[in-house]
């Protein structure tokens, strides 16, 4: 489980693109490509302005009526399969 203590960066080689409707995570090391949702993309711009874990789940919360948990559980879920893919980076705070 990812603790939510930590800070996450996109990875050097992330690249956010396209327009707030259609949005790609480019992969440019291994020349891949990601769709985003709004949501995620949003998520995306956060890390990448450097956003803790905390401050991205407070502005995604005010967006939507699911419990908080729920929310924080999917945005770990989602900061995790990012840096599977090696497109985020985990630093402790």
């Amino acid at each position: 489980m990812v603790h939510r203590e930590r800070m996450y960066r996109l990875s050097k080689t992330a690249r956010i693109a396209g327009s707030s409707d259609s949005s790609v995570l480019l992969d440019t090391k291994r020349g891949r490509f990601y769709s985003l949702s709004p949501t995620a993309r949003q998520i995306c711009e956060r890390i990448a302005d450097g956003a803790s874990f905390q401050v991205t789940l407070d502005v995604i919360q005010k967006q939507y009526t699911a419990p908080r948990e729920r929310i924080a559980s999917d945005l770990e879920e989602f900061l995790s399969v990012l840096t599977r893919l090696g497109l985020c980076h985990v630093n402790e705070i």
